[in-house]
């Protein structure tokens, strides 16, 4: 037998306990380290036990398995008659029941009993009990001594070693050593576990019953360690701290671990088994494994939408929604979804910026909630995506009208343009104008999500009248119902317009090919350019556009200044004339342009006409125009005619020849009829035609 000692100080300042416990305090098996009993001593105190240990009478004469406790046993330890527990030194304690009578102080007739021992198992695994039982005094009553376990401190008890595991006197005065035997793993990590060795009967009568005992009680464990899965990484992924071992202060060690930190580099690609190994303050140990798979491929870490913005609701089209930022990450792609609607649509941010504007997502629809996903892009590959995260619409779409300055706006001309305030999201704004009293209606719509519109879309204005006007935006697909309905009144005339500032005081103008321009009126149909020279109206020309050719306009002399004023129609009405400016042209026919002549004067190439010339050109007022060509013998006798026409398409000369096989030659004097400028001459034959150009200086 062993002297009776515990494993730690503290434990042997517990090892008396005082009277009144109905059960023992649980031994802190991580604070205390194991346990012990080894001796209990005849003269310990009457009520006191061994450390965190009751004994306790039972609830019938002769128990049995199945009796109960009914208080602590509180009396000497050193009797030996009639009922009673003797403390045997180095042999540990022993139990004797007998019917004689009355009572031992602090004992009860036949009703002993059972000694308890609690365990205080959390963080502990693998808890394992040992002890020795025996007989000291064989009697004709015949009692065993069985070793059984709970969890907590009430309901049935087990067995520790199935089966039974206890000594009886039926196999006559001895011992037996048990154990260890490793409680189940329920018994791990609890509070409170329960321990006792009942002195229970068997068979037999005689006034007293046989003695036995228990010793060398033991109860022993490690460290409940634990290394929770650790997730895959990927080789490039930085070293990081392990943190997953419990309880915490062990050490780590496996592939690539130094430290408390984990280098997948240094692990390399594949599967690692990593060890947490944990040693308590009693100098116990014990381990725990777990494996991380190291990905030959590089990864990017994942991101989701910031706590701000997972579960957003009342957003508009300009709300923007944001992840959380992943260093390095060259791109952001957002998924919104709604399965209801069948709607799926994915947008890349660019730019490396961790927002979207809802109004960038096409297809979104107000009223509506949407999941939305995020990954990131760092080296050149996509992360995964992260988890669900909804987002709401506000209910209605926002509408849209003319902004302050439009809106009751007078004094506009069909010039000017009109504008709406902008929504978010928008690639289309209806712009609706009416007058009821007029029977007025228009529709109008500005596309490319530009919030404006220029009245001269809208044909049929009348200036001086006021118009009601409404705006709609298109969002993703649906039209907003109508803003607040704005009024606009037009001015009340047909705006001026004037020479441009390039044509306005232009010199060296060149009488066939120059021309002058005037500043546009909205929905002009006509302009009317009037020429003086001096006070002297000289020519008035209309035209359909803002840009007059001074070849087209017949009295203009090379040479000579004109002031010219214009004035714009709308509809039916005639303008105002603007404020007359000069003109100046040029004295001579330019070089450049009798080049351009030059260089180009036969127009008409698709021709069975050959080697078509014109001499001399230029040619002079007084001269001839001489014209030679040759003919295939298929136009023999054809009647060729001769036309020339100046450059506003005006005939200036026309005759009629006979066609010879081969070489042919027209003359045609330039006399007084012509002046200086562009003419073509166009001859033809039959089907065929050919024309050239040629300049009169």
């Amino acid at each position: 037998m062993k002297k009776f000692t515990f494993s730690v100080l503290i434990a042997f300042l517990l090892s008396y306990t005082a009277i009144g416990q109905t059960y023992p305090t649980p031994y802190n098996l991580a604070l205390l380290g194991n346990y012990s009993m080894t001796d209990w001593a005849s003269t310990s105190t009457a009520g006191t036990y061994p450390t965190s240990m009751v004994f306790h009478k039972l609830s019938q004469v002769n128990p049995n398995l199945s009796s109960t406790e009914v208080g602590n046993i509180t009396g000497s330890y050193s009797l030996s008659t009639k009922t009673r527990m003797n403390g045997l030194g180095a042999g540990g304690f022993s139990f004797t029941n007998s019917n004689t009578t009355p009572d031992n102080t602090g004992y009860q007739t036949n009703r002993g009993g059972h000694a308890i021992l609690a365990v205080n198992t959390t963080d502990r695994t693998n808890v394992q009990v040992s002890w020795t039982a025996g007989c000291t005094n064989v009697q004709i009553r015949k009692y065993a001594i069985r070793a059984q376990y709970r969890i907590g401190t009430s309901g049935s008890w087990t067995d520790v070693i199935s089966g039974g595991g206890e000594y009886s006197s039926v196999s006559g005065v001895g011992s037996t050593n048990f154990g260890p035997v490793t409680l189940p793993a329920s018994c791990d990590n609890q509070s409170v576990v329960q321990i006792r060795w009942v002195y229970y009967f068997v068979s037999g009568a005689s006034t007293n019953a046989s003695t036995l005992f228990v010793d060398d009680i033991s109860v022993t464990s490690i460290p409940l360690v634990t290394f929770s899965p650790l997730s895959s990484v990927c080789i490039n992924t930085p070293s990081f701290v392990l943190s997953d071992g419990q309880p915490i202060g062990g050490v780590y060690s496996g592939p690539g671990v130094v430290g408390n930190t984990f280098d997948p580099a240094v692990a390399g690609a594949g599967t690692h088994t990593l060890t947490y190994t944990y040693t308590d303050g009693n100098g116990i140990s014990n381990f725990a494994t777990s494996n991380i798979t190291v990905s030959s491929s590089a990864c990017v870490p994942t991101t989701a939408l910031t706590t701000a913005s997972c579960g957003a609701v009342n957003l508009s089209m300009s709300s923007y929604i944001y992840c959380d930022n992943v260093y390095q990450a060259q791109d952001y792609e957002f998924e919104f979804t709604n399965s209801g609607l069948g709607y799926s649509q994915n947008r890349v941010r660019g730019q490396a910026v961790p927002s979207i504007g809802l109004s960038a997502v096409p297809g979104l629809l107000y009223g509506q909630t949407y999941n939305v996903r995020v990954r990131a892009k760092v080296g050149g590959v996509w992360g995964d995506f992260s988890g669900i995260c909804s987002i709401s619409l506000q209910a209605v779409a926002p509408t849209t009208q003319l902004t302050p300055t439009f809106c009751g706006a007078s004094g506009i001309s069909t010039n000017s343009s009109i504008s709406c305030n902008s929504i978010a999201g928008a690639d289309n704004y209806e712009f609706t104008l009416t007058n009821t009293s007029l029977g007025y209606s228009q529709v109008k719509y500005r596309g490319q999500g530009l919030p404006n519109i220029s009245l001269s879309a809208f044909s049929g204005l009348i200036y001086g009248t006021t118009y009601d006007v409404s705006v709609r935006a298109y969002i993703n697909g649906a039209w907003t119902d109508p803003g607040a309905t704005c009024q606009i009144t037009l001015n009340g005339g047909v705006p001026t317009t004037t020479l441009d500032g390039a044509s306005c005081g232009a010199t060296g103008l060149s009488r066939s090919t120059g021309t002058i321009t005037c500043t546009s009126v909205a929905s002009a149909v006509n302009y009317q350019w009037r020429f003086y020279n001096g006070n002297t109206l000289v020519t008035s020309v209309t035209t359909g556009g803002t840009t007059n050719t001074l070849g087209n306009i017949q009295g203009l002399i090379a040479g000579n200044s004109y002031n010219v004023d214009v004035r714009a129609k709308i509809g039916t009405t005639w303008g105002s004339y603007s404020t007359r400016c000069s003109i100046t042209l040029a004295s001579a026919v330019a070089m450049d342009e009798i080049i351009e002549v030059q260089r180009s004067m036969e127009i008409n190439d698709a021709s069975t006409i050959s080697d078509f010339n014109l001499y001399p050109n230029p040619t002079e007022v007084g001269g001839f125009v001489n014209l030679s060509f040759e003919l295939p013998t298929s136009m023999e006798g054809n009647l060729i005619s001769l036309d020339i026409i100046d450059i506003s398409g005006k005939l200036i000369h026309s005759s009629k020849y006979n066609s010879n096989v081969g070489g042919n030659f027209l003359s045609v004097p330039v006399g007084t009829e012509f002046s200086s400028g562009i003419y073509f001459a166009k001859i033809m034959i039959g089907s065929e035609m050919k024309t050239i150009k040629f300049l009169v200086k």
